[in-house]
């Protein structure tokens, strides 16, 4: 009977070290379908959207982003990843999430160069250093890079005006602006 009874406790405790030992189940972690995540974009764009005269809504505006960069981190071949990095980044822009913002640009402009706003990603992050950052070196740069590969294009304009008003103070704009309306008169 002790024999019985010993037997029984070491195949009770084998047993126990066996289960206690495996490696418990993982999870599965199943990822969202394209659907899912356009018709999120969506109902989270008609929240950040609907009432403009009442201002941003900073936290629809951090989700529709999130969901921006999921959808692309999922499905980086997905026709619409340019426009959603794009919207990231002006939607991080104007949260003054600049590096953000920078880096969003920056992935349009480098990973989508046929993408139809690529000039405007290069143009925007040149923008950011330069009002944003006030980081006038890289914004300069920047803008000279856009004039480089664009020059026949209106974004080449926008940003030698640009250039020639970095680090003005808006009075000295003023004042410049006046002068020129008085020669012109």
């Amino acid at each position: 009977m002790k024999l019985n009874l010993l037997k029984s406790l070491i195949y009770s405790t084998l047993i126990f070290s066996i289960a206690c030992n495996s490696p418990a189940p993982k999870a599965t972690v199943t990822k969202m379908t394209e659907a899912s995540y356009l018709h999120q974009i969506d109902s989270m764009e008609k929240v950040l959207y609907a009432h403009p005269e009442a201002g941003f809504n900073k936290d629809a505006a951090q989700k529709t982003v999130n969901i921006y960069t999921n959808v692309v981190r999922d499905y980086p071949d997905t026709k619409l990843a340019a426009e959603y990095l794009y919207k990231a980044g002006e939607i991080s822009s104007s949260l003054n999430h600049s590096l953000e913002a920078i880096e969003y640009f920056k992935q349009v402009y480098e990973k989508y160069p046929d993408f139809d706003k690529a000039a405007y990603c290069l143009f925007l992050q040149a923008f950011i250093y330069d009002n944003q950052l006030h980081q006038l070196g890289q914004a300069e740069q920047m803008y000279r890079e856009v004039i480089k590969k664009f020059p026949n294009e209106k974004i080449a304009k926008d940003a030698e005006a640009c250039i020639n008003n970095l680090g003005k103070t808006d009075e000295e704009l003023i004042k410049e602006f006046e002068e020129k309306n008085k020669k012109a008169s």
